[in-house]
């Protein structure tokens, strides 16, 4: 079952709260290897192969993204994670892309009061570019519940820049 088919009343809510929902016609999102912050792990895109995906890019001196970030942690990230995935048990994963190198202790603050579980590195913007955004908070939700390890294709199929309120 597809995103648009399996996705729960919940992510629907919070999305058109964010603003008007925009769903990219099946573009495929672009593969990404990143550094886990304050470990310097690397992540790939493709480690999520068979899962929703939701990216939101963020800065600790983003006064809307304080607020996004805070929603989608306990709106979408525990939500799901509480109930085995969605409704057709497709697990829903927020991983939470920081785009700001100066200040780290900044950074930890913001995490720590958003409740951040998976934090990574895109301090020269690079990715956030690749989905053509130039302002945060930047919300991505990727489908990637057909990819497969040999095949991770993931389609974009919600893209919102800014917040117009929670």
């Amino acid at each position: 079952m597809s995103f648009r088919a399996a996705c729960h009343p919940i992510l629907l809510v919070l999305l058109a709260a964010c603003g008007p929902v925009v769903v990219v016609p099946a573009a495929v999102a672009p593969s990404f290897s990143l550094s886990r912050w304050k470990t310097g792990e690397k992540v790939r895109l493709e480690d999520f192969w068979g899962d929703i995906v939701v990216l939101d890019f963020f800065a600790y001196w983003c006064a809307p993204c304080r607020m996004a970030s805070t929603e989608l942690e306990a709106g979408v990230q525990r939500y799901y994670a509480n109930r085995g995935g969605n409704p057709a048990g497709i697990p829903v994963k927020v991983v939470s892309i920081n785009i700001e190198a100066a200040h780290p202790e900044r950074t930890e603050a913001f995490v720590k009061q958003c409740g951040m579980e998976l934090v990574l590195d895109d301090f020269s913007g690079s990715l956030l570019e690749q989905f053509g955004s130039e302002g945060i908070p930047l919300l991505v939700v990727l489908d990637g519940s057909r990819a497969r390890r040999a095949a991770p294709r993931f389609e974009v199929v919600y893209q919102h820049s800014g917040l117009e309120g929670v």
